[in-house]
């Protein structure tokens, strides 16, 4: 006789609005290789070239031109393995996220869980989001995103992390974020960020658009 299914799956209430295409710690190279096949959030605010113009000049952020033709003709797994050289600010991000996360927990009272999935949105499935964390635990879903800067920032949130937020709004069609900005020997600055349809609709055509040229330059082969 079979024994009974004491821990039944849980019944959703509504569909996801997007696919799990891929987690980043089973296979970061077939990560690497899925992120090329959409416009992920992280880039978006490069997409829309918000950064300010020191960024650009100093080197931090590459102009738009730039990131579509990485992104059309970088191979994958040198991206990979780009991204596991030497680069103490990423891995300092990388390491106080989950403090960062926990942190917020006890700041804000709610349960912010990591998350580390690829996603693809099902409305615009050019887009792709790899969120920090969710809550799917109270009154309403909400996304935190986690920014480990070296200084605090002066005039609040940035609207470079205002769309990159925005955009994993859309993917993930969650109502709502925190952004927890945190610089060493302070607490976490918590920012609000609330869905605005408006604005995701301006990002979702950017993006689409934006992907376009990229499977453009895929198509003639372009080498820079």
């Amino acid at each position: 006789m079979e024994a009974p299914n004491i821990y039944p799956a849980p019944v959703l209430e509504r569909p996801e609005p997007f696919d799990v295409l891929c987690k980043q710690k089973d296979n970061e190279p077939e990560w690497h290789r899925l992120r090329t096949t959409g416009i992920s959030a992280s880039i978006v605010p490069e997409i829309l070239e918000l950064f300010p113009k020191a960024y650009y000049d100093k080197g931090y952020k590459r102009p738009r031109a730039h990131v579509l033709r990485d992104l059309a003709l970088t191979d994958p797994l040198v991206e990979a393995d780009v991204a596991r050289k030497d680069n103490p600010a990423l891995e300092c991000g990388i390491r106080c996220e989950p403090m960062v996360i926990a942190w917020a927990c006890d700041l804000t009272s709610r349960l912010f869980l990591p998350w580390g999935e690829l996603l693809r949105s099902r409305a615009w499935p050019w887009m792709l989001a790899t969120p920090d964390g969710a809550n799917r635990e109270g009154v309403r879903d909400e996304l935190i995103e986690v920014k480990c800067t070296r200084y605090p920032w002066k005039d609040g949130l940035p609207e470079y992390v205002r769309a990159q937020v925005m955009a994993q709004l859309a993917v993930t069609g969650y109502p709502a974020a925190t952004v927890a900005q945190w610089s060493w020997g302070c607490r976490p600055e918590l920012y609000p960020v609330e869905r605005n349809e408006k604005l995701i609709e301006l990002i979702a055509a950017k993006c689409r658009e934006a992907f376009e040229e990229v499977e453009a330059i895929r198509a003639k082969g372009d080498a820079r």
